[in-house]
């Protein structure tokens, strides 16, 4: 197993974080973290993970795209595609692929994240129930109303076993409500 340098990543994270916020986002953010660490896979997909979370902040949605597609790739070589942290990649690749608006493809990645996960995790664990409750927001914001109505009422069931006043469930029962609301109109 590769040993992750905690620090590398952290001073990498915080150098092309930094630069983000001072308006000097490399126009590659892969090269820039290609330059401050270590080009063990591990170390990169973590890096890559991180900042994929800090760019659609800074409004930089490919970039985002970009590191999130790399990690998706690290992690399928080193874990496999089906391990619990490549699905967790599926997933973030899927939202920033949704704040882009390219619904079908965050589709897709939102639904290859749930079929993983029901496999490996079980139908009720409570990241698979965040892919349902994904997959229906997704959907509903499309206008896939009927589609998006069973999955959040799966989802919801799931959660108020697990954490009735846990902000996922409270936002995914807000998210139906408001679908309710779209389907009386």
């Amino acid at each position: 197993m590769v040993h992750i340098d905690t620090n590398i990543v952290l001073v990498s994270i915080l150098s092309i974080q930094s630069q983000a916020e001072a308006g000097h986002l490399p126009e590659d953010v892969s090269n820039a973290l290609n330059a401050v660490v270590d080009h063990t896979s591990e170390q990169i997909s973590t890096v890559q993970i991180s900042l994929s979370k800090i760019l659609p902040e800074q409004g930089s949605y490919d970039n985002a795209e970009q590191m999130d597609r790399q990690a998706l790739e690290s992690r399928e070589k080193v874990l496999g595609k089906e391990h619990p942290d490549t699905l967790t990649s599926v997933s973030n690749l899927a939202l920033v692929l949704q704040y882009q608006g390219k619904y079908d493809e965050a589709e897709k990645m939102n639904r290859r994240a749930l079929d993983g996960r029901e496999k490996v995790l079980g139908k009720e664990h409570p990241d698979t129930l965040t892919s349902v409750y994904c997959l229906a927001y997704l959907l509903q914001q499309q206008q896939k109303y009927h589609m998006a109505k069973p999955l959040y009422e799966r989802a919801l069931a799931g959660y108020k076993v697990f954490q009735s006043h846990h902000p996922t469930t409270k936002a995914c029962s807000k998210h139906y409500t408001s679908l309710l609301r779209e389907l009386m109109e």
